[in-house]
């Protein structure tokens, strides 16, 4: 959990997600942040794997929609060795990369970054164990969140979650979803 610190600070760099490889030492939910905490735009569009790996996992939706460039980047919070949170803005929308050492950890991410005038479609993604039924054991949720809450996360070790937020402006669309209730995820 050092190379958040280290690599990559004045731009690019190889960083290569190898999604589906059985070697893997991290969780799934891991590579999901890092796609998003390590800045290599042009390899986490072209990441390491085949298609015939694909068995539908929903969490692919993460790299179809991450962009490769961003107007704001901040780390929340981190401490080398230990964890990293970090927030990228494209335009509108949110992304926040959570990721933690060998030992599991407990993170809160304040969304106090967020527009206070707006509701937010928060996509996340997790570590969820054994009952999540696919290749990746990633769980995907999808609740309504604003500036005023704090996502909590207790993450695996070598975990993480990757989170993206979408402004909701059609009342119709905040029928479907519920709103975070503060218990952690």
């Amino acid at each position: 959990m050092t190379l958040p610190f280290t690599r990559m600070i004045n731009g690019a760099a190889d960083y290569t997600i190898c999604y589906y490889d059985k070697r893997l030492k991290n969780t799934h939910a891991h590579q999901l942040a890092a796609s998003l905490v390590f800045y290599s735009p042009l390899l986490t569009v072209l990441w390491y794997d085949t298609p015939e790996r694909f068995g539908g996992e929903q969490e692919i939706e993460w790299f179809e929609n991450l962009p490769t460039v961003f107007d704001d980047t901040r780390v929340l919070d981190g401490y080398p060795g230990r964890n990293i949170t970090m927030m990228r803005r494209s335009g509108e929308d949110y992304y926040v990369g959570l990721m933690t050492s060998n030992e599991p950890s407990l993170q809160e991410v304040k969304l106090d970054f967020l527009d206070a005038r707006r509701d937010y479609l928060a996509q996340i993604y997790t570590d969820g164990g054994d009952e999540v039924k696919t290749a990746t054991g990633v769980r995907t949720m999808y609740v309504l969140v604003n500036s005023r809450q704090t996502l909590k996360f207790a993450l695996k070790g070598r975990g993480g979650a990757a989170v993206r937020m979408i402004p909701l402006e059609n009342k119709m669309d905040m029928k479907k979803y519920k709103r975070y209730d503060g218990k952690r995820i």
